[in-house]
Formats: C-alpha cells, structure tokens, sequence
C-alpha cells in the first residue's frame, strides 16, 4: 500500500472530473462535486488481509460474534423500513454485499424468498457456511461475480465505504439487478455537521478501511448515473453496545487496554445505548426502467 502521486489520480468516480485538491491526512476532494476519497493505491490482496479474523475479533470490532445480538437490532431497524419499499417481500430475493458473518441474512430470510451474499473475508463466509447453511454465501469480489440470477433487492450496509471501486459496483448492480429492483445502502455522510466539526477527528475517518466519503448529495449523483432513484433518506439510528464503545475509544484509539479491562470486569460493557449522530445515511433507490 502507497501514497499516489496527486497528479496521476484516476477520475473522479462520481462526476468522472480529474479536480482533486488534498484534504484531511491522505484524502482528496473533487473540486467539482466534492466527493472525497483516500490518496492510496491498494491492492486487492491487501484488502483481504485486512478483512481476516482479526479485524473482526481484535482490530476493528472486540468481538463481532459475541455483538450479535445487538447487531441484529440495528439489522432489524433497518429492514423495518426496507419492507416498507418491497411488495409482497415473499416473492422477492435479496442479495448483500459485504455479509459479514450473514446476521443480516438470517434475519431477512423471515422474510424473503431467497437470500444470499458475498464478502471477501473468508472467516466472514466460512461462518455462515458452517451456521447457515441454507444462505447461499460467495467469497470474493461482486465485481467479479457471475450471478446465477438476477435479484430484487440488493444492500450494502456499511459498506460502500471500504469498496476499492464503488462506481463499478453500482454499474453491476444496475445490470444484474430486476425491474424496479432496490438498493438499500448505509455509509457515513461527510458533509454532516458532526462531520463537519470533527473535521480530520470525525470518527468515521481511517483509512484504509474507509476509502471513499459521500455525501448525500454525491451518492445521489453516483446512484443516478446508473439509473437508480432514490425513495428514502435519512440518517440511521443504532443501537451500540458499551463494550464496543469503550473498546473502540480505549483500546483501538487510545490504546489504554487496562481501562478496559477493568470496565469489562466490572460488567459495565454489558450495557447498550441508542444512538443518533446525524452522520450516517440510509439510502434506498429503486432501478428506473
């Protein structure tokens, strides 16, 4: 992994302009539309390194699988209001992107024909091979995923944000997506006011997990460009457990494990919180024909 030079950055991948101007750390921002993305040249091999075990059990989560019920809290919020734009949700197929350890395809399998999903983490897949057998999971890449069909629905919950190329995924979606199908995505908006204020602090800023930053106003764009309309936006609540807050801000940023430690001994991560930081978006578009 590098740091490109400025003046060989591809496209924009939004409005396809070369205007970049340098930002926060290793970020650039469009001049034209504002998109924001991350001045690193990563391989795909890199990114699966960091997609193993240990980013969810140690590096990015304290324990992913021990989380789950509140996880599936959030999911469930999330599907509440995903139903609400699907008719007649038993006839339909859902496809994620970026399925983790499958806590939102077990969920929706209540509720849909089909489900299935894709990520490149092979901990992630060979989990839900092993607990749920009946979700059709893939290892690897949706750019280079052939589809057996086509699908109704397709999400990605928190992750367009870590895609290496957002816009090719979108453009497949388009194709391999059915008439008047849905997307539903969630992804940090960076012209929030926490965002805003935080600036190069916003804690949705780290690459090289987070590699690109919208906007409602750049997803918008992306989305159109490829035919799709947007139905819903707005921004997510979602439910926390102490023990990833106090993981993230003690041991992950400030590294003072001990603290933690003895917070976790106490049982005071055992708790969780509701939150709503105005800074994330739930978009959900439908494919225009």
């Amino acid at each position: 992994m590098s740091i490109m030079d400025v003046t060989m950055t591809d496209r924009c991948l939004v409005c396809e302009k070369n205007l970049w101007e340098p930002i926060y750390k290793v970020l650039l921002r469009c001049r034209s539309c504002g998109f924001i993305t991350s001045n690193l040249d990563i391989s795909e091999e890199e990114l699966e390194t960091i997609y193993n075990h240990n980013y969810f059990h140690g590096r990015e989560y304290g324990n992913y699988i021990a989380d789950k019920r509140i996880i599936q809290k959030n999911f469930m919020s999330r599907l509440n209001i995903l139903l609400k734009y699907v008719n007649n949700s038993q006839k339909k197929s859902i496809f994620e992107i970026g399925s983790a350890y499958g806590f939102f395809l077990e969920l929706a399998n209540n509720y849909f024909k089909s489900v299935s999903g894709i990520d490149i983490s092979a901990d992630a897949i060979n989990y839900i091979q092993t607990n749920y057998p009946w979700i059709h999971a893939n290892r690897g890449e949706y750019s280079d995923y052939n589809i057996e069909q086509r699908h109704d629905i397709y999400c990605l919950w928190d992750t367009i944000e870590h895609i290496k190329r957002p816009d090719i995924y979108i453009d497949k979606i388009a194709r391999d997506i059915n008439a008047d199908g849905l997307i539903a995505l969630t992804t940090g908006d960076i012209e929030s006011l926490n965002a805003k204020i935080q600036r190069n602090r916003w804690r949705l800023i780290h690459p090289p997990t987070h590699l690109h930053y919208f906007s409602k106003k750049t997803i918008e764009i992306l989305l159109n460009r490829y035919g799709f309309e947007i139905l819903y936006s707005s921004y997510a609540s979602s439910y926390m457990s102490l023990n990833h807050i106090f993981y993230i801000t003690l041991v992950v940023n400030k590294k003072m494990p001990q603290i933690y430690e003895i917070l976790r001994k106490l049982h005071i991560t055992n708790f969780s919180v509701r939150v709503n930081m105005h800074d994330v978006m739930y978009i959900i578009a439908r494919k225009k024909n």
